[in-house]
C-alpha cells in the first residue's frame, strides 16, 4: 500500500506544479520518477506535458492580443 500511496503523492505533486506553471518542479518530478512522463494527471486524460503544451499557446494568444 505504501507504493501506492508514494504514486498518488507524485501525481497530486505533478499535477499541482503543472497547474501552477511551476514546471521547474514538475521537470524535477519527471527526471525522479520516469513512470510520471506518461502519467494522465486530469480527468481528461492529460499528461503534464499536454497542459504545458495548452499553457504556451495561451501564452502566444495573450502576447499578440497585447500587440
Amino acid at each position: 500500500m505504501a507504493g501506492s500511496r508514494e504514486n498518488e503523492i507524485t501525481r497530486r505533486n505533478l499535477f499541482d506544479y503543472a497547474m501552477q506553471g511551476k514546471w521547474d518542479e514538475a521537470m524535477k518530478i519527471h527526471i525522479q520518477v520516469p513512470w510520471a512522463r506518461y502519467e494522465k494527471i486530469t480527468i481528461d486524460g492529460d499528461t503534464a506535458l499536454h497542459i504545458a503544451i495548452r499553457e504556451c499557446k495561451e501564452r502566444v494568444f495573450k502576447e499578440r492580443v497585447i500587440l
